[in-house]
């Protein structure tokens, strides 16, 4: 295969591919023998129309070429010229016949080459992360009870504090519904943070009464905020919540076997939230400094388009009621922070690529693994679902956009970094961006 690389201007490339014929042969030769053994109603095995293979081969073949033989090619293209991709190639020209080599020319945009930032520009300021006093300590590991806490029958069925609920309720405003008023076997526990406006009201009812109040809405219900609503509350079920003892069977679950392993245990990942914490901080700085360091620079056309479109649609749908003026001034703030986001997306991937940073894809796997059982699905199904693949690549590339603004951290103050392993980072690591259409 030999591929040629074609310099279009601003981000716009082109790659003219060649494939001879010796290379592509096989392949020529696997569709069509597949075409050879279709039956077609009317004629005898083996016999077709006169043209209907010769025909029916361009078809075939020329859809095996975009979905897998372009595809291949193309990414070896573009490693071999170490390009990374912004937008799908097109292919803009294709010929090909079972007794000739494959051309095809491919269009697409690469993504913005930066240099590094001037590190010594940006401003942090070092932070470390508070000791953990005894009552932090103690509150977290009731925290942690609480959650593996079970619910029991009470001898008295009256609502407490504490308790776990079960109700049905039904909201008016002016003797009409409102959003959110109305739902049938809600549970919760009092003193949590569902439906508080409603948890004073049900202290002292018994299971299976019925209550009529009046209730001023917070501002959780957004338009209806304020008002005077009049519920219709009915206690189905109301259950003691009974916490676990501090045993041998308890502290199995988080992995220890004593409670003092338990209290160190909890210690460390309120220690560790807390370094979180600070990260989170340090990158949020980061990303209002990093892009004031860069002149605007040209931005991959297509994305733009797309995500002009998408604005379009948005603004279409959920603001249908504005005005032409209104819209437009929507839609150029929209634009605007598209823009920005953009600069910021692609200086981090320019940083990510320069600075050779190493994201291990076990976490990506391993984060999504835990979606999926939170969902109830099987893991490995979920992960190779549509939507499965999807969430994939939005985690992933979270995930190094975090490891990118840790690295810039870490240059800031100087640091040492890790040293990643033998780095065999595909240059198209967005995958909705291998295939070739």
């Amino acid at each position: 295969m030999q591929a040629t690389l074609e310099d279009l201007g601003q981000l716009k490339r082109a790659f003219q591919i060649e494939v001879p014929l010796e290379e592509i042969k096989s392949t020529y030769d696997a569709v069509y023998q597949r075409l050879r053994n279709t039956r077609l109603n009317g004629f005898r095995p083996g016999k077709f129309p006169k043209g209907w293979l010769d025909k029916r081969f361009k078809i075939v073949m020329q859809q095996e070429v975009e979905d897998t033989v372009i595809p291949r090619y193309l990414n070896q293209a573009l490693h071999d010229h170490e390009l990374s991709t912004a937008t799908q190639a097109s292919i803009e020209a294709l010929e090909f016949n079972r007794r000739s080599p494959l051309s095809a020319k491919l269009l697409f945009e690469v993504k913005p080459d930066l240099e590094l930032p001037d590190y010594t520009k940006l401003k942090l300021e070092r932070r470390t992360p508070e000791e953990i006093t005894k009552e932090e300590l103690d509150k977290e590991i009731d925290g942690l009870q609480q959650s593996r806490s079970r619910p029991v029958a009470k001898d008295n069925p009256v609502v407490e504090d504490g308790d776990l609920v079960r109700i049905d309720f039904e909201g008016t405003v002016d003797g009409e519904k409102f959003e959110d008023g109305t739902n049938e076997n809600i549970v919760f526990i009092i003193g949590s943070d569902r439906h508080p406006e409603l948890q004073p009201h049900l202290l002292g009812m018994r299971s299976e009464e019925t209550k009529e109040v009046d209730v001023t809405l917070p501002e959780a219900f957004e338009e209806d905020a304020g008002k005077t609503a009049h519920y219709t509350l009915i206690l189905n079920s109301v259950e003691r919540m009974e916490l676990p003892e501090l045993d041998e069977a308890f502290f199995a679950n988080w992995g220890v076997n004593t409670e003092e392993e338990f209290r160190e245990k909890a210690k460390a990942n309120l220690q560790h939230s807390r370094e979180d914490d600070i990260k989170a901080s340090y990158r949020l700085t980061l990303r209002e400094q990093l892009p004031a360091l860069y002149d605007d620079f040209p931005l991959p056309e297509a994305v733009l388009v797309q995500g002009e479109t998408s604005i379009d649609q948005q603004l279409q749908k959920e603001e249908p009621e504005l005005t032409e003026a209104d819209k437009a001034k929507r839609k150029e703030e929209e634009i605007a922070k598209l823009r920005g986001d953009l600069k910021l997306q692609y200086l981090l991937d320019s940083i990510f690529r320069k600075e050779q940073v190493f994201v291990d894809p076990r976490g990506t796997t391993e984060e999504l693994y835990g979606v999926a059982q939170m969902f109830g699905s099987n893991p490995d199904e979920f992960l190779n679902s549509h939507i499965g693949e999807r969430m994939y690549h939005r985690i992933s590339a979270r995930r190094e956009g975090e490891a990118v603004l840790d690295r810039v951290t870490a240059r800031v103050f100087g640091d040492p970094v890790e040293e990643a392993p033998v780095h065999h980072h595909d240059h198209n690591h967005d995958h909705d961006h291998d295939h070739a259409h």
